[in-house]
């Protein structure tokens, strides 16, 4: 079978014909005569690699030998393509990471800075705001901590105001009934 020259011309165009990138497969015997060839015929652009040589042997003894040589184009044309897919993996891993990391800086750094503003401007009305129990980091707790301490304290000197005017609208009557209201 070996040696039955139409059987391997068929087989290795059979083989040829399937890889695009094959140029030339040879099978030779142990003499280094050459059996059977087939060769593709070469494109511009094509980038000839070194012959590969490979040894068929049997109980240790070499029968034959199948040479290949392959057309590159064809093979740098499959690492480019691959290349783009793993750009384009990269850069989609890349986005998730990147919303990721914006999604915790508004969780560690917009949000209670947010909250804050939002107390700030509660404290400026007449109700007392609610506390604000920032967490995060240490320094966020402690404005937060201030401001509430703030809180409290301008309700309660908006509460003693109150009680004062109201006195003194007390007083200002009474001194109203005995005074000219000149």
């Amino acid at each position: 079978v070996a040696e039955d020259s139409a059987l391997m011309s068929e087989l290795l165009e059979r083989f040829g014909t399937r890889d695009k990138s094959v140029l030339v497969i040879s099978m030779e015997d142990s003499a280094g005569r050459e059996l059977s060839r087939w060769e593709r015929e070469e494109t511009a652009g094509t980038l000839r690699a070194d012959e590969l040589i490979h040894e068929v042997r049997f109980d240790g003894d070499i029968l034959g030998r199948i040479r290949l040589q392959l057309d590159q184009q064809y093979l740098v044309a499959e690492v480019r393509e691959r290349g783009l897919e793993v750009r384009a993996a990269l850069l989609f891993a890349m986005t998730v990471v990147g919303l990721f990391i914006a999604l915790l800086i508004y969780r560690l750094a917009i949000s209670p800075l947010s909250r804050i503003d939002r107390q700030v401007r509660l404290l400026q009305g007449r109700d007392p705001p609610n506390p604000m129990n920032l967490g995060g980091a240490k320094e966020f707790v402690n404005v937060g901590a201030a401001i509430d301490a703030f809180g409290r304290a301008s309700q309660e000197q908006r509460l003693a105001d109150e009680e004062h005017n109201a006195e003194l609208e007390v007083l200002n009557g009474a001194y109203w009934r005995f005074g000219p209201q000149q």
